[in-house]
Parts: structure tokens; sequence; C-alpha cells
């Protein structure tokens, strides 16, 4: 399996890291293009419902988590285009975005904190989601960045 990393500040992932999920928009926006680049392996995370996001970062305080409707219209958006469609949530906000989606096809990575990298099926189990929508799972919080294990196909 692939780890991939993430950080609120990408000069924070550590060095040699070639797979990165990088903010796109939002306070955290990920630059400069120079720093950008040094990750190979990378995908976007939007918080406002850019449709042009691989991902999109649900959870308090975002606008895709705070205004009803954001998360359907980004993933709308998203299968308009015939583009994959990732929803970032921690475990317990999976029923609140299945809500949200009415029915609308989705993946998932899941925010799950355990002292070792998770197993696929235990993720589903925990978080009520068929194993095969589980994307991948953010297992390890450290103070400068976030690591997850990646189930699914990186490609977009």
């Amino acid at each position: 399996m692939t780890d991939f990393y993430d950080s609120v500040d990408i000069a924070r992932i550590p060095a040699g890291v070639e797979w990165a999920v990088l903010y796109a928009d939002g306070d955290y926006k990920s630059g400069p293009p120079s720093e950008v680049k040094r990750f190979p392996h990378r995908r976007w995370i939007t918080v406002e419902g850019a449709p042009k996001c691989f991902i999109a970062d649900y959870e308090p305080g975002n606008p895709v988590y705070e205004h009803a409707g954001e998360l359907a219209d980004w993933a709308r958006a998203r299968h308009a285009r015939r583009r994959r469609r990732v929803v970032y949530c921690d475990i317990s906000n999976v029923k609140r975005a299945l809500a949200e989606l009415d029915g609308l096809a989705v993946e998932w990575w899941i925010a799950h904190y355990v002292t070792v990298e998770p197993d696929q099926l235990v993720v589903a189990a925990q978080a009520g989601l068929p194993e095969a929508l589980v994307w991948g799972c953010q297992w390890d919080h450290q103070a400068r960045y976030d690591r997850s294990v990646l189930y699914g196909s990186w490609d977009g």
C-alpha cells in the first residue's frame, strides 16, 4: 500500500515524500509552485467546493461543510466532468456527509486516528461504508503533517 501526506503548510511534509494531497483554495492554499513541484504524485483538495479538485474537505469551518448543498454541488460538478470524487471527513461525519450527498456516488478518505496503519475493511466497517468506497484513511497525525494510507487508485 502507498502512504501519502498532507499538511496545512506543505513545507512541513518530510523531504523525500512523493505522494501528497495539497490545498487548492482556502486559508491553507499550497504554494509556491516550486514547493508544489517536489511532489511527483499530488492530488488537490478543496475547502470551497472547486470542481477542479479531486477531494472535498468536509469538516467544520469549511464552506463545503458549513453551507448546505455545497458538497452535493461539488460532487455533481465533478460527475458532470466525468471525474472521480473523493470526500475527506472524519469517521464521525460520514453519516452527515452521506445525507448531504443524497445518493450521489463518491469515494471516501476517512480520518480515523489509530496507533497502527488500519485495514481497509476495518475502516469501512467502522464508517458504515462499503469497503470498495474507502479510498484512503488518514491514520497518523503528527504536529507538522498527517499521514494516510491509500487503498484505492490515485488516478483521477
